[in-house]
């Protein structure tokens, strides 16, 4: 059943509709009616593909909707964005990456600075070489399968963008946020 569900939502999300100005989704699927605002402690920044700032299916604009003291940064081949750049003073920087190392334990979310890297995951894996100077690059406990099918999961075990954000709430002890 996930398959035709699958396929129906991406034949709409390709096909030229009139979409919602503001969720980029076509207006019957329009979200924004649901959506409020979510107060986090935590400092996040969604580093965007190029590719990705155009996509209806982008989560990384639904988490700024939603949590609008997030910041966002178009990141380009041409234009590099330096440590200092990103870094917000008085906080660890972390980047989200599954090749990171464990999640600390404990972590305090006033303290934290989050990187999340959108876009494909062939995109991503460009994007996370010009990150590595940010901060500490960490893999968050992520199980399951993703939810998230306006695009396909190529493999097992990867999630979208605010679907990476909700497993970190969640490890933050951020219960009401994540959910």
């Amino acid at each position: 059943p996930r398959r035709c569900v699958n396929r129906s939502v991406r034949s709409v999300v390709l096909k030229p509709v009139t979409r919602c100005a503001r969720c980029r989704l076509p207006e019957r699927w329009c979200i924004c009616s649901g959506q409020r605002e979510i107060p986090c402690p935590l400092e996040i920044d969604v580093l965007m593909h190029p590719r990705e700032q155009h996509r209806p299916s982008s989560t990384g604009h639904l988490i700024h909707r939603v949590m609008p003291r997030s910041r966002h940064r178009l990141w380009q081949h041409d234009r590099k964005f330096s440590a200092a750049d990103i870094r917000v003073p008085g906080r660890e920087t972390w980047v989200l990456h599954p090749h990171g190392e464990t999640m600390p334990a404990g972590p305090v979310p006033e303290s934290i600075h989050v990187v999340l890297l959108d876009g494909a995951w062939s995109e991503t894996a460009t994007m996370a070489r010009d990150t590595v100077a940010w901060g500490r690059r960490i893999s968050l406990p992520m199980t399951g399968e993703s939810r998230f099918w306006l695009r396909d999961q190529q493999e097992g075990a990867r999630f979208s963008t605010v679907e990476a954000l909700i497993f970190l709430l969640r490890a933050c002890g951020l219960q009401a946020a994540g959910e």
